[in-house]
């Protein structure tokens, strides 16, 4: 089974989640990852509203900051994930009017 650890998924209703649905219909397993305060900050309803009985939901933090980063790093070792290969996705763009 191939692994991909996905970023930005804090709410059912944004980009990050669709890319974890998108990816366990694929039969990846799905390692993901999000920040809900920042999107509580943003005014989004749904923040922090995740059904994640199908894939690992880590611990929120902030990434920016670099001990935040390390600990992502450290909450990924006993899953003996080790970063072999990329996927490159290419999404559909709406040009800007």
């Amino acid at each position: 089974m191939k692994n991909i650890l996905i970023t930005g998924v804090s709410r059912k209703g944004g980009i990050g989640a669709n890319l974890v649905h998108r990816f366990l219909k694929e039969g990846y397993k799905v390692y993901a990852h999000g920040s809900t305060d920042y999107d509580q900050k943003m005014g989004y309803d749904d923040a922090g509203d995740l059904y994640q009985d199908q894939f690992v939901r880590l611990k929120d933090c902030d990434l920016s900051i670099a001990d935040n980063v390390q600990s992502l790093i450290n909450e990924l070792a006993p899953y003996e994930i080790s970063p072999v290969s990329y996927t490159h996705l290419t999404l559909p763009t709406t040009p800007y009017v």
